[in-house]
């Protein structure tokens, strides 16, 4: 008939005003979508300001929900650039520190790297024992730095990671023999230019491959040696089922405990004073208790270990 809209239709035939049309044509095509409604209306059970009102909520309830989902499809979209920017963000690096030269490592993480490494380092984290000494016990940040290094050891030893020239990843160190029997105070060389101490080289020697090289007075080689294991698979295998973790004494001469993948088997009599690379003579330390520090004995005595590797001084049955 000409009318530019259902409304306009509606006031030109009912003679209404555009409002009122308008209201009219709002409420019939809600109560098509209320059939419930529209029945009851027709019925005589509700009145029609009633039924107005029930579609006018039924609009708004769908008004709120057509909101919340562009609101959570904005969030969503919001959160996926977040976390792309996170993505190209991410880094790691180090410097030394000015004061001690130590290194100080720097990471950018994503959330959800955040996320994994809180929950290795919350497996990894233990508690100092209620009775430890008061200068052995750890702050909150050093027991966090020894779950983050057992973390890391637990992924080197998995043998799943890629190999650099077909070697498995570890720690090299060059030292000369005779500072591995005590002979001599030389320190020793990282692979990647760390010095070492005489006495970290030692103890690091109680549990690793030792590569035999002969070299001559300018420094050339002349010969290298078959790489050696110092404890064998069936060794630690032996420990394993023996102690089930780490066996150093706390002072309530009970065991540390840690689990055993967090241990290496150290020499209770200490290799370069003689003592033999058997099962007699290899104990399980955790990173924590295998650091410089005097050995708790069964009987309750504290006395500091020679120089060499610093494990309990027990015997394997006596643990």
């Amino acid at each position: 008939d000409g009318a530019v809209s259902l409304s306009a239709w509606v006031a030109g035939v009912f003679g209404l005003s555009g409002a009122t049309a308008a209201r009219e044509v709002r409420l019939a095509v809600g109560l098509a979508d209320e059939t419930e409604v529209l029945d009851r209306l027709q019925a005589g059970v509700i009145s029609r300001d009633h039924a107005a009102g029930l579609v006018a909520a039924a609009e708004k309830q769908a008004a709120d929900q057509d909101a919340a989902a562009r609101a959570r499809a904005a969030d969503v979209a919001a959160l996926e650039r977040a976390v792309a920017a996170q993505r190209a963000h991410r880094s790691l690096g180090w410097s030394a520190d000015r004061v001690t030269g130590q290194t100080v490592l720097r990471v950018m993480l994503t959330d959800i790297d955040r996320e994994l490494l809180h929950a290795g380092i919350e497996a990894a984290h233990v508690f100092d024992p209620p009775d430890t000494p008061e200068a052995e016990r750890r702050t909150p940040e050093q027991r966090r730095y020894d779950a983050f290094l057992d973390l890391i050891t637990a992924g080197l030893q998995a043998g799943e990671l890629p190999t650099s020239r077909g070697i498995k990843p570890h720690v090299t160190v060059t030292v000369p023999l005779a500072t591995l029997t005590g002979e001599a105070e030389v320190a020793g060389v990282g692979g990647f230019g760390t010095v070492v101490s005489p006495e970290t080289a030692r103890r690091l020697a109680c549990d690793a491959r030792l590569t035999r090289a002969i070299l001559d007075a300018r420094g050339m080689p002349l010969d290298i040696g078959r790489t050696t294991r110092v404890w064998t698979v069936a060794q630690h295998t032996a420990a394993t089922l023996l102690f089930g973790g780490c066996a150093f004494p706390t002072a309530d001469r009970r065991p540390c405990g840690r689990p055993i993948g967090w241990t290496d088997l150290h020499h209770v009599q200490w290799w370069r004073h003689g003592g033999p690379t058997d099962q007699d003579n290899g104990v399980p330390l955790c990173r924590h208790h295998r650091a410089p520090r005097g050995a708790v004995v069964p009987g309750g005595d504290v006395r500091a270990p020679p120089a060499g590797c610093r494990s309990s001084p027990l015997k394997l049955g006596a643990a």
